[in-house]
Formats: C-alpha cells, sequence, structure tokens
C-alpha cells in the first residue's frame, strides 16, 4: 500500500491468506497474516503490474469494493482484463511510458528491457515510480525484472532534485536442484545474491545517489502440506543475514526486510518514522509460522505426489493429452530448445539421442506405469518410444504425472503448480542446462498471452471460489525401475 496525502493505492495485493492459479493446494502466504479490507483507509486505486499469480489474485481481489478502479498493465492478456470486468471492476489500461495521477499520488509507468535483460515470462511487468505530489516521499519497484542503465537515468531524470526515497528489491531466489540432475546446490546463495544486490545498488549510487530506504521483498509465500519437503530445501537465502551484510556495504541506504505492516513514513524527503505494524493487519505469532529454516535435507527428489490430485488417465483422456502434446511440440518449433537441439554433436552424445524426451507417469488399477514421448523435429511432434532408461537414452528428460500435463492443457491451473516439486529434469548434455524443459516448454508454452481462453475459464472458477483451500496428506508414490540407478547428480562439465 502506498498512500500519499488522502489518496491509497495498492500494487500487486494478495489480500486473502493463500494464492495460486489452480483450484486446489494454493501457495501459503508467509509469514501467514490476515488483512481486515474494512479498516483499511479508503483506497484509489489498484495496480496490477502483471498476471502472475503471486501478484494477480482474483479470489483475493474479490474481497474489495468495486468501487475501487483496477489499473492493469495494458501488456496482460485478454483474460485478465477480461475477469476483472465481469468481476465488476471499472478496469483502466495502463502502459509503460504512462503517468497517471489520483489525488496526491503521481504514479509513472516505465519499460522493461527484454532484449538486452531477457526474463522468461515476465512479458506485461511495469516497473513503476510511486511519488507523493508533494515531494515528501518516493518509492520504485522494477517488480520482477532488473532496471537497465536506461532506466536507471529515466528514473533519475523523473524524481529529479534529491535522492528515492523507497528503493524495493526483490528476492526471487531457492533451491530447485533436488528436482535436476544436473544443478548443483549453490554453497552461498546468501552471498550469491548478496553481490548481485549490491552491483545494483552500487550502480544506482554512482549514477545518482543512495536511496534512503531499501526494501527487501519476496520470499513471501509457503508450500502446502502435499509438497510441504520444499519448505526446509527451497528457500536457501538467508535474508536476515543479507540485510545485515547489505547494510555494512551500503551505509547510505537503511536496508530492510519488511514484515507485514511495516510503515515508512516520509515527509520533506526524509525518513520521519518506521513503525512495525499496521492496525489492518494481524500477523500470526512466531511460534505458529510454517517452518522455513533451510536444511537441504532432500539432494535428489525420488518421488512426487500429482499436483492435479489423481494419477490415473483414462484412454479418451491419453487421446486429449496427444493432441495438446502435438501444439506443444509445434510451440517447440525454431525456439531456444529446438535451435539448441539441433546445434548438438550427436558424436559427443554417446548412446544419447539428441533429443529431448517427455516420461509421463501414470497409475491404473493400483499399478504404476509410465509412457516415453520423443521429441521428433523433423515431424514436429512427441513420438512414443520404447525406453527401460530415459536418462541414458535421451539427450534431456522431462519427467510428471500425466493427469498433471492433463491439467495444465485443460486449464485447470497453472505451471508453476507442476514446476514446484511435480517434476523432475535430467540432463545430460551442458548445452542444455540453460535451456530446461520447464522454462522453455512449460512456462512459456502455457502462458496467459498464448492461452487466453483457459486462463479466462481458470480465473472465472477461482473468482467464485473461497479464498482459501485447506491442504490434502501427501500420498507417495512406488518408485520405478530406472529411478533407483540412474537418478543421480551428473557432474557439471
Amino acid at each position: 500500500m502506498i498512500e500519499a496525502g488522502s489518496t491509497a493505492l495498492l500494487v500487486d495485493p494478495l489480500l486473502a491468506e493463500d494464492f495460486g492459479h489452480t483450484l486446489r493446494n494454493r501457495f501459503m502466504v508467509y509469514p501467514p497474516r490476515r488483512i481486515d479490507v474494512g479498516r483499511m483507509p479508503p483506497l484509489h486505486g489498484v495496480l496490477i503490474t502483471h498476471e502472475h499469480e503471486d501478484h494477480f489474485d482474483p479470489p483475493g481481489l474479490a474481497r474489495l469494493p468495486r468501487t475501487v478502479p483496477v489499473f492493469l498493465s495494458a501488456r496482460a492478456s485478454v483474460a485478465a482484463h477480461r475477469i476483472l470486468a465481469e468481476m465488476g471492476f471499472a478496469v483502466e489500461r495502463v502502459a509503460p511510458g504512462q503517468r497517471v495521477t489520483r489525488g496526491d499520488l503521481v504514479l509513472d509507468l516505465f519499460t522493461p528491457d527484454h532484449v538486452q535483460r531477457p526474463e522468461v515470462d515476465e512479458w506485461a511487468v511495469l516497473p513503476f515510480l510511486a511519488r507523493d505530489r508533494q515531494g515528501h516521499g518516493s518509492l520504485f519497484s522494477a517488480v520482477d525484472v532488473t532496471e537497465s542503465d536506461e532506466l536507471r537515468a529515466v528514473l533519475r531524470a523523473t524524481v529529479g532534485a534529491g535522492r528515492l526515497g523507497v528503493y524495493v528489491l526483490t528476492c526471487n531466489a531457492g533451491n530447485g536442484a533436488p528436482q535436476s540432475s544436473w544443478e548443483p546446490p549453490d554453497p552461498e546463495p546468501t552471498r550469491s545474491f548478496l553481490s548481485g544486490v549490491t552491483a545494483r545498488l552500487a550502480a544506482l549510487a554512482d549514477a545518482w545517489a543512495a536511496p534512503a530506504v531499501t526494501l527487501i521483498a519476496g520470499g513471501g509465500f509457503a508450500f502446502p502440506a502435499e509438497i510441504g519437503w520444499l519448505n526446509r530445501n527451497y528457500f536457501n537465502v538467508d535474508v536476515p543475514d543479507m540485510v545485515e551484510a547489505l547494510g555494512r556495504a551500503t551505509p547510505a541506504s537503511r536496508v530492510i526486510a519488511p514484515r507485514p505492516g511495516l510503515t515508512v513514513t516520509f515527509e520533506s524527503g526524509r525518513v520521519a518514522t518506521i513503525d512495525e505494524a499496521a492496525p489492518f493487519i494481524d500477523v500470526a505469532p512466531r511460534a505458529t509460522w510454517p517452518a522455513r529454516d533451510f536444511r537441504g535435507d532432500v539432494p535428489v527428489l525420488q518421488d512426487y505426489p500429482p499436483a492435479s490430485g489423481r494419477a490415473r488417465i483414462t484412454k479418451a483422456e491419453r487421446a486429449e493429452l496427444l493432441a495438446g502434446l502435438a501444439d506443444l511440440a509445434a510451440h517447440l518449433y525454431g525456439g531456444p530448445l529446438f535451435r539448441t537441439l539441433y546445434s548438438l554433436d550427436p558424436g559427443g552424445l554417446g548412446i544419447r539421442r539428441p533429443t529431448l524426451a517427455l516420461v509421463l507417469r501414470t497409475r491404473n488399477a493400483g499399478r504404476e506405469d509410465y509412457v516415453v514421448l520423443a521429441y521428433d523435429p523433423t515431424s514436429c511432434a512427441f513420438l512414443p518410444e520404447e525406453s527401460a532408461d530415459p536418462p541414458a537414452d535421451y539427450a534431456a528428460v522431462f519427467e510428471c504425472w500425466a493427469t498433471d500435463l492433463l491439467a495444465l492443457f485443460r486449464g485447470e491451473m497453472a505451471p508453476f503448480q507442476v514446476v514446484f516439486g511435480r517434476c523432475r529434469e535430467w540432463c545430460g548434455v551442458p548445452a542444455l542446462q540453460a535451456l530446461p524443459f520447464v522454462t522453455q516448454g512449460l512456462v512459456t508454452y502455457f502462458h496467459p498471452l498464448r492461452r487466453p481462453a483457459s486462463y479466462l475459464s481458470l480465473f472465472r472458477r477461482l473468482a467464485n471460489r473461497s479464498p482459501r483451500v485447506s491442504s490434502g496428506p501427501a500420498r507417495p508414490a512406488p518408485t520405478r525401475s530406472y529411478q533407483a540407478d540412474r537418478l543421480r547428480r551428473q557432474p557439471r562439465r
């Protein structure tokens, strides 16, 4: 929430206790807190920078009065614009380079650099600067992208005299190593992330001045019980230690890792007060927070439950899945993964075929099995093949439940429900390690900009549901034969 005088604006609010573009096992907000919308100051707008599920949550937005206008990135999908209109909100499309003025608040929206600083799928993101019209304070966030030197220059010219009030840095770091065969865990993840953050602050200070306050935001979620092992294996950056180290490295800026309710007040360009609480937010006692202390006790993922909640797939559903895979195969044509596959030297692969194989798990009549589908660029299709040991037979392998992939094609959930703790990847070729199928296939293919109709259907179901779903117990499945021998880390070449 950003307030200027009598004007209040929410940015990418998560107003429920859970979030996620799925109907079951949604991510939990961390730390757990309750927001009393009725005790908020009168709202003059909501800015939605993009429609990723940790920024755009229809069940949470449904708690707001429909008299509150929504400023939605013009680059977001028609599905996001449509669902907000159907929910009764007045939606205003806002674009990079635009200035929005509401009451005492001025909002400037900037253009991210998707060429020199490419992101996987952050196409709609709007970096923004919020300012008090009387010059008391300002706040800048590049949200989920990294600002370029050109953007910093525009930012400085926009703010004018003085320095930036609040600079928000996003911590999206996490440990995905247990799900891959090639990605060793970072031995010092906090230091690695800290070096990048320090460089960004140094670039800002060198070109302008250090901001008065730096907020380290991010990591504000926990995984549901069904994949609860991730809570002790994914969050490998120690934010308190990083804040302390960053404070020593950049003493001209006060560095804070905010808890819900933290309120920073500026007067005449200077920090006036920093309060730890807000009247409309109740944070649960620390002892009740989900345990997220990093242990790294799952070095290699051996098994995982289906995100869809079911493992059996019917004959008719198999045909539906194959039809969807035909379109996914066409999507890969000419892209980075396709070009890399066509650049592989077969002589350096040994017995491995120079292609990607999908391993789709199934369980019927109590017996588990799997189907192997190899990507054939010449026919632009995934073709069934026999393989007793896919990681040894193909340059790259992606594995998930067939029912989960079908649920993605049906628009019943977003890809991050599979990406986190519901899949595994193997890679025997260094050239492919920077282009995993998760990002080059799932995330880009199952994106609202590419599949607006299916996302609109999902958004409609989400908007009409309760904002919180209880998590069911984990149900481990049997281990398949090729796992025991082949699910081992391969040394980085």
